[in-house]
């Protein structure tokens, strides 16, 4: 493949900014920057302005266009499921498919944005398969605003596991991300995505043979998933695990994983075919996501042997469809007429207009670089910042996450809302209590975590039965661990 423009990729983790450039089909640029703790937690930015001062930089560092940019976040909070729908694909309604989505997904129209894609279809049946995604706007809105302030334009904001399936494009294949604090695994099953499974671990980064049992047990639980959802299918006993991210990079770490589950490991190396070229110095597990990003395109399959790849855009969702109008010959004549007299005036009054644009542009660059100012004052003012503002900002978060909770109360009341649910259950987390999974299930919520003492999980839970959507909480497991200031902690939260 000839990439004819010259493409930026950017993925925000957790831990650091990432960047990848690629032109004539070589990676050009690359480079990171790391981001203070906390700035990004579960894949949602805290703090969009300190965030967009790190990007900033490091554009400006690596002489970056704006332009074209291609992004995504690492652990952004995403629904997703495959509905068949009768008809075939182009016949089909698109507000037709968005109320079966909906419907299916439990989800309301003021909280989510929905995207989806024809998957294929099933003449024998009559029905298209459809890949659905939601995506809650809360979450969403931060990465927005990150690259309003950084100038960034963006071209397309994926889906990181998405991008990932994309950068190996294997008919079967376990695909795995493992950043610090959040863990991506993707199972592609005869050409199509089929189970995405993500998890937010409390262990120590530099614990290898810990970060190895966390993914085990996480690849077990996508394998379950996916022969429970999709038993007509078969995932070949010998497929691949490709192995990314940051905490993949130690010697030995594929043959660890290799060994444990019996599939075949290598760590990401994308072919010649996709990367002509790659600096020797540049590690690709670091890079997967970017490197799917970049290929944004759709490869159609072929007797069932390609991968079929999911090639939504985020952006998309704020795009409103033009409206359909019927025009006379009358009417257009009219409208060049407009049109013509508008040419004219902005010839007469263009000069006036520009100067008036430059000393806007100033005045906005002026704000810029005071709002630049003020956003490092206040990263390094936080860095810096003690236990009582933690706490502070910890109260503001609860009572602005009780505000969100307030306002959806009315549309809550008749549907399953997981978004809300999903804020409130982690909201309601006291100090000293992390979730380390959340399943999500028709009739409850499951939580697992650790907890300094079993009366913090006393109290999780009756923070959790204070609001309307878990009346009946239940604690279902506490056990201790090897660290004797923890317990680990088993919660049900039935809707």
């Amino acid at each position: 493949m000839i990439f004819d423009n010259k493409y930026v990729a950017m993925d925000i983790t957790n831990s650091d900014v990432r960047v990848m450039t690629v032109t004539g089909n070589k990676v050009s640029q690359w480079g990171s920057a790391p981001l203070p703790d906390g700035l990004v937690k579960d894949g949602i930015i805290q703090n969009p302005e300190a965030a967009s001062v790190v990007i900033d930089t490091l554009f400006k560092s690596l002489k970056l266009g704006k332009n074209r940019v291609i992004c995504t976040v690492t652990g952004l909070p995403f629904l997703y499921r495959t509905i068949s729908m009768p008809g075939r694909g182009r016949d089909l309604d698109a507000d037709a498919i968005a109320r079966a989505a909906r419907k299916e997904m439990s989800l309301t129209g003021e909280d989510m944005y929905l995207l989806w894609q024809a998957m294929g279809e099933q003449p024998d049946k009559g029905e298209t398969e459809y890949f659905v995604l939601g995506v809650p706007k809360i979450s969403f809105q931060p990465v927005l605003d990150t690259l309003k302030f950084a100038k960034i334009n963006p071209f397309v904001v994926g889906v990181k596991p998405l991008a990932l399936a994309r950068a190996a494009s294997l008919q079967n294949v376990c695909l795995a991300s493992l950043e610090k604090n959040y863990f991506d695994i993707v199972l592609v099953a005869n050409g199509q995505v089929r189970v995405v499974h993500s998890i937010s671990p409390a262990l120590n980064p530099d614990d290898q043979l810990g970060v190895i049992n966390e993914f085990i047990d996480g690849f077990n639980k996508a394998v379950k998933s996916f022969n429970r959802d999709f038993p007509q299918d078969n995932l070949p006993a010998d497929t691949p695990i490709l192995l990314a991210g940051e905490l993949t990079l130690k010697n030995g770490f594929a043959a660890m994983v290799q060994e444990a589950t019996g599939h075949p490991a290598s760590i990401f190396v994308p072919s010649t075919d996709v990367l002509s070229s790659i600096p020797a110095e540049m590690p690709p597990a670091l890079y997967m996501a970017t490197t799917g990003l970049i290929l944004k395109k759709t490869q159609k399959q072929k007797n069932g042997s390609l991968y079929q790849d999911i090639n939504v855009n985020l952006l998309d969702s704020l795009r409103k469809p033009a409206a359909k109008t019927k025009f006379s010959i009358g009417l257009a004549g009219a409208g060049l007429a407009v049109v013509i007299l508008a040419v004219l005036a902005s010839q007469v009054y263009g000069m006036k207009n520009q100067a008036e644009a430059d000393v806007a542009s100033l005045k906005l660059q002026s704000t810029q670089v005071k709002q630049q100012l003020t956003t490092l004052q206040k990263v390094n003012k936080d860095l810096q910042a003690t236990k009582q503002t933690a706490d502070t900002d910890l109260a503001k978060l609860q009572a602005e996450l009780s505000a969100v909770n307030s306002d959806n109360q009315l549309v809550v009341s008749q549907k399953v809302d997981y978004s809300v649910r999903m804020v409130g259950i982690i909201g309601a987390l006291p100090e000293g209590v992390d979730y380390q999974e959340i399943n999500m299930h028709s009739a409850a919520f499951e939580v697992s975590g650790r907890a300094q003492d079993p009366f913090d999980v006393i109290g999780y839970t009756q923070k959790l039965e204070d609001q309307e959507y878990f009346p009946a909480v239940r604690v279902t497991q506490i056990s201790p661990t090897e660290d004797p200031a923890k317990v680990t902690f088993g919660v049900t939260a039935p809707n």
